[in-house]
C-alpha cells in the first residue's frame, strides 16, 4: 500500500469479502510480507518464513464459515512515524456452520496493525483483532454468550461493593471535587 490510512478499508473488504478465493489470496499475498503473524481471541499464527499461507488458511476459514459479511469499517487511524494503524470495524457474519440455521451476529472490532516499509509500499507484518468476549461467543459458542454477560455484571457488582468498603476505611476515598486539573494531579 502506498498510503494505508486511504488503502486500508478497500484492503480489507478484499480480504474479507472477495467473491472468490483467489481474489482473497493475492489480496493477502499483496498486503501482507510473507512472515506476518496474526492474533485473534481465538487463533494465533506465529511469524515465520511462510507463515502468510496460515493467515490465507484463516481467511479462507473465514468465508467459508461466513460466506456473506456485511461490514462497516467506521475508522482508519494510521500513523507512519509508528508504522501502526488502528481500525474500528462493525460487521454481521452470516454463520452457516450451525446446522439448524445460518445465524446473523453482529460485533464490534477493533484490529491493530504493525507495517513494515518496503520501498514506497506499507506492509502487514502484524494484525491484531479485539473483540468483546460475549462478541466472540456470540459467533461461536452462542450458548455460553449469556454466562459471560452474567459473569462481567456479577464482577462489577463486586467492584463496586469492595470499592464502597474500602472507602468506609478511608483507603481511596474521593473529596468533594468538582474538577480537577493536570497540574493538581
Amino acid at each position: 500500500m502506498e498510503n494505508p490510512a486511504e488503502q486500508l478499508p478497500g484492503a480489507i473488504k478484499m480480504i474479507t469479502q472477495a467473491i472468490n478465493a483467489d481474489i482473497q489470496k493475492a489480496a493477502i499475498e499483496q498486503f501482507f510480507t510473507h512472515d506476518a503473524g496474526f492474533n485473534h481471541p481465538a487463533i494465533t499464527v506465529v511469524p515465520y518464513d511462510r507463515s502468510r499461507d496460515d493467515i490465507i488458511s484463516i481467511y479462507q476459514w473465514y468465508r467459508i464459515s461466513s460466506p456473506r459479511v456485511d461490514m462497516v469499517i467506521d475508522d482508519v487511524t494510521f500513523s507512519a512515524e509508528k508504522m501502526k494503524a488502528f481500525i474500528s470495524i462493525r460487521q454481521k457474519l452470516h454463520k452457516v456452520y450451525i446446522p439448524w440455521a445460518p445465524m446473523t451476529v453482529p460485533s464490534v472490532l477493533i484490529v491493530q496493525m504493525d507495517f513494515v516499509k518496503k520501498g514506497d509500499l506499507y506492509y502487514i507484518k502484524q494484525q491484531d483483532d479485539y473483540y468483546e468476549p460475549e462478541d466472540w461467543l456470540k459467533l461461536n459458542l452462542p450458548l455460553l454468550s449469556p454466562f459471560v454477560t452474567n459473569f462481567k455484571a456479577l464482577a462489577t457488582a463486586w467492584c463496586t461493593v469492595i470499592a464502597r468498603l474500602a472507602q468506609l476505611v478511608g483507603i481511596w476515598k474521593p473529596r468533594n471535587v468538582s474538577l480537577v486539573y493536570e497540574n493538581e494531579l
